[in-house]
């Protein structure tokens, strides 16, 4: 019979339950979120913005707003999971902070069963989307300034680079 070490068993133990306490947190979080693409077939070289909608499903008011770093274009609670193709994440740009970065904040109420359009992210900005083909693009938007919190999904969508 083949022996586990305890450490072992202990620790796929301890990262399963982090994993999934995250996404139960996420599961228990008062809003859905769906990206939709501005313009879904764009030239190269124009900018790719999606438009990013919550939905509240509680039974109270939220704050569907975040912190907009007006530099980058994007509202810092969302992360893009962004592939070519091919399945390959999309490169970033190297972009130089010349005296710091710029926020804003951005309060959006939304009242329980609305959606509301909470920000518009401009992904060329940050993510090299130059070359002409197909892109996935998915949203992961913190649930609470919290980060064990976890996030929530949106749905994926594909935009189209052409030359």
């Amino acid at each position: 019979m083949m022996k586990i070490p305890l450490r072992l068993v202990l620790l796929s133990v301890a990262s399963m339950t982090v994993s999934l306490s995250g996404q139960a947190q996420a599961d228990k979080a008062p809003f859905t979120v769906t990206i939709s693409a501005e313009t879904p077939v764009v030239k190269a070289g124009k900018q790719v913005i999606v438009d990013v909608t919550v939905t509240n499903i509680s039974k109270h008011e939220i704050d569907g707003g975040g912190v907009v770093n007006e530099m980058l274009g994007m509202d810092t609670y969302d992360t893009y999971d962004i592939r070519d193709n091919v399945g390959n994440p999309a490169g970033k740009n190297t972009i130089k902070h010349p005296n710091g970065v710029g926020r804003g904040t951005l309060p959006i109420i939304i009242k329980p069963g609305e959606s509301k359009v909470v920000s518009a992210d401009e992904l060329g900005i940050v993510y090299n989307l130059s070359r002409p083909g197909e892109y996935t693009i998915q949203l992961s938007r913190r649930v609470a300034f919290d980060p064990k919190a976890g996030v929530v999904k949106s749905n994926t969508i594909t935009v189209t680079v052409t030359e």
